[in-house]
């Protein structure tokens, strides 16, 4: 199921996707709880009658009865006819890390998936990107560290930990987040960082952090950050020239990380980065 028209606000956004099984087991959401048994019910009809359909709610929908809180409506696509087909072709293109784009023309409720955007400007025709789920590699020691390394697993990443002392592995081996131990000859350049990558370093000893920018400069990871004061960001920024050049400019290294927001502890410090982190993949700034 996908929004593919809103009109007026949206308890999720246009293109919001989520599953439901035969079982009628509910994966996602749609309208966070607005509407979502008249949804399911709709689905699973759908499945047992193999057709796709497009289906307005709120406002404007032929279903009197169920409302939207914030009073809009919105159209609902459901497809169920090459749904299995779709799932699993994603579920490949992600593993390999690669994005595709599902279109959908609501006019002929119809939808295929592609490894190029539609560019089409028909009104009836929606595509969405499916991009692989990004990654944080996460470098350091201490709280901070701690702290980013569990907000952004909340928050839908996949988490890999890179530490230089063993206290903090066992509490991430219990929520299920790789932890390695690196050392000054660590092969940094050799990790699987991709442009669904983000690379942050939080050591308070900033010895650490040279090779590690370097081998992330020199890649196509999105965003790039380094805990420290300003004049340790000036420090930072001096050893790297001294380096071999690399695929990006230094000056995409955000330092110091993270939004101002006055934070003060560890938590609030990982909520800084994670706030800058995702307005940069959201909105590009």
């Amino acid at each position: 199921m996908t929004i593919v028209a809103v009109e007026g606000s949206s308890p999720r956004p246009l293109g919001s996707m989520a599953g439901v099984t035969d079982r009628g087991q509910l994966i996602g959401s749609i309208t966070e709880g607005c509407t979502e048994k008249a949804i399911v019910a709709e689905a699973q009809e759908l499945i047992r009658a193999r057709l796709n359909r497009t289906v307005r709610y709120g406002a404007g929908s032929p279903y009197m009865d169920l409302k939207l809180a914030c009073g809009s409506g919105i159209d609902v696509y459901f497809e169920t006819v090459r749904a299995n087909e779709i799932v699993l072709r994603a579920y490949e293109s992600m593993k390999s890390r690669k994005t595709l784009f599902l279109t959908v023309d609501t006019k002929s409720n119809a939808s295929r998936l592609s490894e190029n955007l539609d560019t089409t400007t028909k009104l009836n025709v929606l595509s969405i990107a499916l991009e692989p789920e990004p990654v944080l590699f996460c470098f350091g020691d201490g709280q901070n560290f701690v702290s980013l390394c569990l907000l952004a697993r909340e928050a839908g990443y996949t988490v890999k930990a890179f530490t230089t002392t063993v206290d903090a592995i066992p509490l991430f081996e219990s929520v299920g987040i790789t932890c390695t131990l690196v050392h000054p000859d660590f092969p940094y350049g050799d990790l699987p960082w991709d442009r669904y990558s983000c690379v942050v370093t939080m050591f308070h000893n900033h010895e650490w952090e040279a090779k590690i920018l370097h081998a992330a400069l020199d890649s196509d990871v999105w965003y790039i950050g380094s805990l420290g004061s300003v004049n340790t960001h000036k420090l930072r920024l001096k050893r790297l020239r001294e380096m071999p050049s690399t695929r990006q400019d230094l000056s995409v290294i955000r330092g110091p990380v993270g939004l101002n927001i006055g934070a003060k502890d560890p938590a609030e410090i990982g909520i800084s980065v994670l706030a800058e982190m995702t307005a940069i993949r959201r909105n590009g700034s």
